[in-house]
């Protein structure tokens, strides 16, 4: 193997290894000047003289494979931006042969990784697909109260400024609590936050974040609450309802909620009992506290199993909802063995329409756990993820003609190590 990087740039090089059990060359290339350059990567005596290989390129750079991009064009504080996602920039299948060779150009700043491995696909270019998530409409909307507190880092905008947690960012304005309502001294008190989504938005999912800074983890949760729409601001349809939440104890982590498919443009939580009280000097009070309030789109019903169970999904085999090994939130979903997964069947769909399927998998002993969708009309489409860490896996399909609907699963057809899975989400491109 030869790795050569740019004359008289000795921030410029790359690295070579090998696999001989899995027959996978990987060469790690690098450009820490501030101008681009070149690396020559060559190999030789490679496995793949009888069989076609595969050349998978990942980049990180200015627009790639980091916050960067995202940060710079105003996206901030989401825990997985657009662009952070390391994924594929390109995937090219060559015919045999046990030699490669490959001019990188490298732009400034840039970290850029070739995966060669054994390939049974024909010879040529392998579309890559892009990650899909889902949109906060709650985001930046405009935020009224029945009362609020504003100082010490909280105020009504706080609630839908995208920081879920309590921290102090230098490029944001400093500390972000996120919304509170004036200090009362009793639970049963009726306090409301209202947002103005500008037009009408469509989400089927609500997630609550509670306050986080430490002091107060947890308090102030509401307990007996309801989430509504409406499209006037005066005729409201109840989303969500809830009474006695969690025994009125303290909430960790994000609370999420399935309002159903619904399109309103404005939304309020009412809060008729609150939750803990925090202590202000030598008082207990009470109060209706939230870091963040998001609206999302995800698709699907309980599409993080944040539920805490398999709610909303059939189940294959057998499978159960952890608290461990979670990629986003508090909870992922794990099937053992072969014949075991989880699925939904997603209706309201829209016929002659091309939706992605997306979610994020992992799995032990690189055995696969496929991401597919069946019945919407056309062939069954699915896609491995024999990855140990997590990834994001997608597949497309479009539906007939008069298919209003689609079974959406997580799957492991064979083997017999566990996989986990998380973050599904439905999507139309």
């Amino acid at each position: 193997m030869l790795c050569r990087g740019g004359r008289g740039r000795p921030t410029v090089g790359a690295i070579a290894t090998g696999d001989t059990g899995s027959k996978t060359t990987a060469f790690l290339a690098w450009n820490d000047g501030s101008d681009a350059s070149t690396v020559s990567l060559s190999a030789s005596a490679l496995p793949f003289s009888s069989s076609n290989f595969s050349v998978t390129r990942y980049d990180v750079n200015a627009t790639a494979g980091n916050y960067y991009a995202d940060w710079s064009g105003g996206t901030r504080n989401r825990t997985t931006g657009p662009n952070e996602l390391l994924r594929p920039s390109s995937v090219n299948v060559s015919a045999p042969a046990s030699t490669w060779s490959s001019q990188v150009s490298m732009p400034a700043k840039s970290v850029s990784l070739f995966v060669l491995s054994p390939s049974t696909q024909a010879a040529g270019a392998v579309a890559v697909s892009t990650p899909t998530s889902s949109t906060n409409v709650a985001r930046a909307s405009t935020v009224t109260s029945s009362s609020s507190y504003t100082g010490g880092g909280w105020g009504g905008a706080k609630l839908v400024d995208g920081r879920r947690h309590t921290y102090n960012a230098s490029d944001t304005g400093g500390i972000s609590q996120g919304f509170t309502s004036d200090a009362t001294s009793t639970a049963q008190a009726t306090q409301w936050v209202q947002l103005d989504l500008g037009s009408a938005k469509s989400f089927d999912t609500a997630t609550l974040w509670p306050r986080d800074d430490q002091d107060a983890d947890g308090s102030s949760f509401p307990v007996d609450f309801t989430l509504a729409g409406s499209n006037d601001g005066s005729t409201w349809t109840s989303l969500v309802s809830k009474t006695g939440y969690k025994a009125g104890q303290k909430v960790a982590g994000p609370q999420v909620f399935s309002t159903g498919k619904a399109s309103y443009r404005y939304v309020r939580l009412t809060a008729t009992k609150q939750g803990q009280p925090v202590t202000e000097g030598s008082s207990q009070v009470y109060r209706l506290q939230l870091a963040e309030l998001e609206l999302t789109n995800a698709g699907v019903l309980n599409p993080g199993f944040e539920s805490g169970d398999l709610s909303s999904w059939s189940v294959e085999g057998a499978a159960s909802v952890v608290s461990t090994n979670v990629y986003d939130g508090r909870n992922a979903a794990t099937f053992t063995g072969a014949g075991k997964g989880v699925y939904q069947v997603v209706s309201g769909l829209t016929p002659n329409t091309t939706y992605t399927f997306s979610g994020f998998a992992k799995s032990a002993a690189g055995e696969p756990v496929y991401i597919g969708a069946k019945n919407f009309g056309g062939s069954e489409v699915s896609t491995p993820v024999t990855a140990s860490h997590w990834k994001q896996a997608a597949v497309t399909f479009t539906t007939g003609s008069t298919a209003t609907s689609a079974l959406l699963y997580f799957y492991k057809n064979s083997g017999t190590a566990q996989a986990w899975v998380d973050g599904a989400v439905l999507t139309t491109p």
